[in-house]
């Protein structure tokens, strides 16, 4: 007798799609049988529903320890288990930045006890922590991010050991991280023209919604790539561009792949599903960074996507209290920057499939196996098949329904405003962490702790 029996429904794969059941037994698949085959204990009946392999969000903000008043990791993980998420990789922004192997032990032992899903953890890599990265490796880390700008205003002790802002200290840290040979992601502006726009923007009193999308114009998402490109071939790491909104960002990381440089691409739902109009319309609330972009560059994304050119869409979840937000709402440079993502995320990708954008099978790819891959937790995460995690997101494509704030677990909701009141087709139904059902019809089951902490599984390199 299996622990657990999802029943008649229909597996979806990067690759394939088929009619079975799929058993659960000690947290693993233990079987996949054709449909009726197979019984449980627990029986869940999908007819009519879609069993994806749990969806990974590549880009996440909780920030727990710090800041518990925006976000800590029990409404954190219920808002990724209440959209459908499975494992979140979460960034190494918290009190402390998570820059040494001990900071990360320790940010483990705080997480672990409120997490409604499994959660890894990047390490901080910048000019002032090179010399900790081994050792925040060795601690499980699954990859590095560096931020190749200054820390904002008000935010520094944030990014203690996280940013490398010249051309100098990033080679440093990708030369660091490649003796890893764990994954370099970055946030690709260049700090010295995002810098020069704004103190320009501001000192002539150019402070409307749109004068944010200005001070950071795809120029500078395209200089900070280039140069990031040509620093990680020279210095042989493996490189992942995060949160691209740009389509000619985009190609460049293509033809440098081409040519044999271990580079993978991470866009963000917004940047596919919204535009600059939207941060004229909402001001504060739609302050994100890279900023959103022109139409033209949202279809021009959509292509690349289309084409294979995008591996990852992660949520870049940041949330926020009202009143930074409103802040903003005279002077746009006076807010912070991001939005609440976790809930949202796969909503807006599964409406993307009912419109004839992509197709499910690629967002299998690149909402679920592909982040595996890339980080080193393939094939106990990402995939279905016999002795991999029973990590499953089971959803429903026909349900139509407007984004609500008041349906949120995020605590951050009163800020959440780029799709609210926005009709999806498509929505997570049950979520399955391990074999545990942690949502059901938009209900947060079983209980805070069911969340694991997960390590790279290659072992840290010695070159």
């Amino acid at each position: 007798m299996y622990d657990l029996v999802l029943s008649k429904g229909r597996v979806v794969t990067a690759t394939d799609s088929f009619d079975a059941d799929i058993a659960v037994k000690d947290e693993k698949i233990a079987a996949i049988a054709g449909p009726k085959s197979l019984k449980g204990s627990n029986m869940i009946d999908c007819a009519g529903l879609f069993i994806l392999p749990g969806i990974i969000d590549s880009h996440v903000h909780i920030r727990y320890p710090g800041n518990q008043d925006r976000e800590d990791f029990v409404t954190g993980t219920m808002a990724a288990a209440a959209g459908g998420v499975t494992t979140v990789l979460e960034m190494p922004i918290s009190f402390p930045c998570v820059r040494t192997g001990e900071i990360l032990k320790q940010r483990v032992a705080a997480c672990a006890p409120g997490a409604y899903v499994d959660f890894a953890f990047y390490g901080a890599a910048g000019w002032d922590s090179v010399a900790d990265v081994r050792g925040t490796a060795e601690a499980g880390a699954i990859g590095f991010k560096t931020f190749l700008h200054a820390a904002p205003a008000g935010r520094e002790e944030e990014f203690v050991g996280l940013c490398a802002t010249d051309e100098a200290s990033l080679l440093e840290v990708f030369k660091a991280v490649a003796r890893t040979g764990l994954v370099s992601a970055i946030h690709a502006e260049s700090n010295a023209i995002c810098e020069k726009l704004t103190g320009a923007m501001r000192a002539r009193g150019h402070v409307a919604p749109v004068a944010h999308a200005e001070s950071r114009p795809e120029i500078a998402e395209i200089v900070s790539t280039a140069s990031s490109l040509a620093l990680a071939e020279e210095a042989g790491v493996r490189l992942q561009l995060c949160h691209m909104s740009t389509d000619r960002g985009v190609r460049m990381a293509w033809e440098a792949r081409r040519r044999g440089l271990p580079v993978t691409v991470e866009t963000c739902p917004h940047y596919l599903a919204a535009d600059v109009s939207d941060l004229e319309r909402l001001g504060p609330y739609a302050r994100i960074n890279p900023p959103l972009r022109a139409r033209r560059t949202v279809e021009a994304l959509w292509e690349c996507l289309h084409n294979g050119m995008i591996d990852t869409v992660g949520s870049d979840h940041a949330p926020y209290l009202l009143q930074e937000k409103t802040r903003g709402e005279k002077d746009i440079f006076a807010a912070t920057c991001g939005s609440p993502g976790l809930e949202t995320l796969l909503p807006v990708m599964l409406d993307a499939v009912n419109g004839g954008r992509t197709d499910i099978n690629t967002l299998v790819r690149i909402m679920s196996s592909n982040a595996a891959r890339i980080f080193g937790l393939y094939p106990r995460k990402g995939a279905i098949m016999v002795g991999s995690d029973a990590d499953f997101t089971i959803v429903d494509l026909a349900t139509r329904r407007p984004v609500r704030k008041d349906r949120m677990y995020t605590k951050a909701r009163d800020v959440a405003r780029l799709y609210e009141d926005r009709s999806l087709t498509g929505w997570p139904v049950i979520t399955v962490v391990r074999g545990h059902v942690v949502m059901r019809e938009g209900q947060i089951q079983g209980k805070a702790g069911t969340g694991r902490f997960v390590a790279q599984e290659v072992a840290v390199g010695r070159r």
